[in-house]
């Protein structure tokens, strides 16, 4: 290796510990490698050993799929999963952790067209960790029931809110009689024998939710600012982008 070589390539070391500097506070040094690595098309190990030294202990880049295990900042062993493309997962996913999107669906096969058509349906979002809880009840001859719900239901939520539908009948006067107490709720106002639909809305209360709430709004980085996670959409440049590999400081991008 000639001394000009050797000295681009000190050069080139130099300028990527620029880069990773700012995040070596906040314990994302990986993920800055990561970025660039994927800016550059290259694989991370080949990039700059140096890079990911007593870190990194395995790494795989398939398609735009990076799939990494690595010391986390306790210095335990974990496995991240980067995506730039389309992927699938053929089985279970488990996420122990919070799932960001920006949408979400199912899709089957359609019910009435296996064979040619797909059935699509949307999630329920909301701006709190919510659950949905509902049912069909039939009052007694006073015009009364009660709603049995799990053990653990108001171990589990807080906040309830309530909606009740007669079913066959106007019920002008049906309604909660109280709220929940000892995991049941009355209804009551209504007809004999009268068929009620209710429902019943929860807000999250175990530890893990109450340790982990979902900002509803978030002011972008320093870094974020001026970018779009769908540039398209604003009528921006791709450029414009937060995954774009034309960003300031990578892969040879100006301020």
């Amino acid at each position: 290796m000639t001394s000009a070589n050797r000295a681009a390539m000190e050069e080139t070391d130099r300028q990527r510990n620029e880069t990773f500097r700012p995040c070596m506070g906040a314990g994302v040094k990986l993920l800055c490698a990561l970025a660039i690595a994927i800016a550059s098309g290259r694989d991370l190990l080949a990039l700059s050993p140096s890079i990911a030294r007593d870190t990194v202990y395995a790494l795989r880049n398939v398609g735009g799929t990076f799939s990494f295990t690595a010391s986390d900042p306790t210095g335990q062993p974990r496995t991240w999963l980067f995506m730039t493309a389309n992927g699938t997962v053929d089985g279970n996913l488990t996420v122990n952790g919070n799932l960001t999107k920006q949408s979400g669906s199912f899709k089957i096969d359609h019910l009435l067209a296996p064979a040619d058509k797909y059935l699509y349906h949307s999630f329920v979002d909301s701006p709190d960790i919510m659950n949905i809880y509902n049912g069909t009840i039939v009052l007694d001859g006073c015009g009364e029931a009660v709603v049995t719900l799990p053990a653990w239901f108001e171990a589990l939520n807080r906040d309830f809110r309530y909606q009740l539908t007669a079913i066959g009948a106007p019920a002008p006067n049906l309604h909660i009689a109280e709220e929940v107490v000892d995991n049941r709720f009355p209804i009551a106002g209504g007809g004999a024998a009268l068929k009620v639909s209710w429902q019943i809305t929860g807000i999250r209360h175990d530890v893990w939710a109450d340790a982990h709430r979902i900002p509803v709004e978030e002011v972008k980085s320093p870094a974020e600012r001026g970018r779009y996670l769908n540039p398209e959409l604003y009528g921006a440049p791709a450029e414009a982008g937060l995954q774009s590999t034309n960003r300031p400081g990578h892969n040879g991008g100006k301020e």
